[in-house]
C-alpha cells in the first residue's frame, strides 16, 4: 500500500515556494498525495494538475501576518484553535506523513503531526534575520521536524548540524524551459523578473539603467516583470518615481505579474537580480540559466551556489548599482562572452536544478 503523504501550504499566494512544491507533488508517484491549503486561488492551480486538495481555511489576519513581527494574545489563542482543527483534519485523513510547505504550516501542520505522533517532514524555503526571534523559531522548527528539508546551504547554516537535514535543490522541469524560443526583441533586453519587494532592490536595477543610458546612447531596454504580490504596492510606486526622476520612462518598461514569467525571460539578454537581503535560493535564476541567459546578482545568500561568477554570471556587491551597470555594459560590448555565460549557465541548471532530481530526492525522503 503506498505511504500517505498530507501537504500542507498557507500562503496567500501562489508565489516560489508554491509553484516548487507543484512541481514535486506533481511528479511524486509512489505515495498517495494530498495537498491542504488556505487559499482558495492555490488550490484550483494544484487541482488542475489532478491533485487531491483540501481547503483549510485560515483568518486573514494570520495568513498575512508578516515574518518577524510578534503576535499578542488573540493570535495565540487563533492558533491554538487551528491547531486544533488541523488535529481533527489529521485524524480524519490518518496520513503516513505531514509534509509542510511555509512558516505558518510549520507551526500549525508540525505541532498537530507532533501530537497525533505522525512524522512531520519540514520543507523550509526562508532565511531569517539574525534575532531573537529566529533564533527560538529555527529551534522549534528543528524540534518539530522529523526530516527538515532545506533548498540551499545558505537556508541550512540556521540550523545545527544534523543527520535530520538533507539540502535538496529547487529544480526545474529543463524539457520544457529549455527550449528554443527565437527572441523577437532586436535591441539589447536587460530585465528583472520577480516579486516587487523591498528586499528585492529592484532601485538599484533602475539606478544601474539610469548609469547605462547617460553613458551609452543605444538600442538598449529595460524590463521589470511581477507584481507586489506581498503588499508592496508603496514599493512599487517608488520605483515608479524613480523612473521618473531619473527620466527613464522611454527606457523601462514595467510589466506587472505576468502567467508565464519563462516566456518573458526568454525575451532578455541578460537578467539582473540585485536583492539586498541574503536570498534562500533564486528561483528565476536557474529559470535563466535553463533558457541560457547570463544573470548579474549580489553576491549573497544561496547565490553563489547557482551563479559561478565569470562562468554563469557576473557576481557584484550588494547595493552597488554602479556593479551591476559595468557588468551590463560588460555583456553589452562582449556578445561572446554574453553567449559563452549563457552556454554555461544552461550546463549547470541541467546538472546540478533538474526537477527529477529534486523529485526523486524527495520521493526517497517521504517513502522512506
Amino acid at each position: 500500500m503506498l505511504k500517505k503523504v498530507l501537504f500542507f501550504d498557507h500562503s496567500a499566494q501562489f508565489g516560489g515556494a508554491e509553484r516548487s512544491l507543484l512541481d514535486i507533488i506533481s511528479g511524486l508517484k509512489k505515495t498517495d498525495n494530498t495537498f491542504v491549503t488556505s487559499n482558495e486561488t492555490i488550490l484550483a492551480r494544484f487541482k488542475k494538475r489532478g491533485i487531491r486538495c483540501i481547503l483549510f481555511p485560515m483568518p486573514p489576519r494570520i495568513v498575512n501576518k508578516k515574518r518577524n513581527t510578534g503576535i499578542n494574545l488573540g493570535g495565540i489563542y487563533i492558533i491554538i484553535k487551528l491547531i486544533l482543527r488541523f488535529i481533527n483534519l489529521l485524524r480524519k485523513e490518518n496520513p503516513d506523513v505531514v509534509y509542510t510547505n511555509s512558516q505558518k504550516a510549520h507551526l500549525i501542520g508540525g505541532i498537530s503531526a507532533r501530537i497525533l505522533q505522525i512524522p512531520v517532514c519540514v520543507h523550509f524555503r526562508d532565511i531569517f534575520n539574525r534575532n531573537l526571534f529566529s533564533k527560538i523559531w529555527t529551534v522549534g522548527i528543528y524540534l518539530i521536524a522529523n526530516k527538515l528539508i532545506v533548498i540551499s546551504n545558505a537556508v541550512a547554516k540556521q540550523f545545527p548540524a544534523s543527520g535530520k537535514i538533507k539540502i535538496i535543490y529547487n529544480g526545474i522541469d529543463i524539457k520544457l524551459n529549455s527550449e528554443k524560443r527565437k527572441k523577437q526583441n532586436s535591441c539589447f533586453v536587460v530585465g528583472y523578473a520577480g516579486q516587487i519587494a523591498r528586499w528585492k532592490g529592484i532601485e538599484y536595477f533602475i539606478q544601474s539603467a539610469g548609469i547605462i543610458m547617460q553613458k551609452k546612447k543605444i538600442n538598449i531596454k529595460f524590463v521589470v516583470v511581477g507584481g507586489p504580490i506581498f503588499g508592496d504596492e508603496e514599493y512599487l510606486k517608488e520605483l515608479k518615481d524613480l523612473t521618473q526622476k531619473l527620466k527613464l520612462e522611454d527606457s523601462i518598461q514595467f510589466k506587472g505579474v505576468v502567467e508565464n514569467a519563462i516566456n518573458e525571460i526568454s525575451e532578455f539578454d541578460v537578467l539582473v537580480h540585485p536583492s539586498v537581503l541574503p536570498e534562500p535560493f533564486g528561483r528565476v535564476l536557474i529559470e535563466a540559466g535553463a533558457l541560457g541567459k547570463p544573470v548579474i546578482s549580489t553576491n549573497i545568500g544561496a547565490v553563489p551556489e547557482i551563479v559561478i561568477d565569470g562562468e554563469t554570471g557576473i557576481l557584484v556587491p550588494v547595493k552597488n548599482a554602479s556593479a551591476i551597470a559595468e557588468g551590463i555594459a560588460k555583456l553589452l560590448d562582449n556578445p561572446q562572452f554574453t553567449s559563452l555565460l549563457g552556454q554555461n549557465a544552461n550546463k549547470r541548471v541541467k546538472e546540478y536544478f533538474n526537477l527529477t532530481n529534486t523529485i526523486i530526492s524527495v520521493q526517497n525522503i517521504v517513502s522512506g
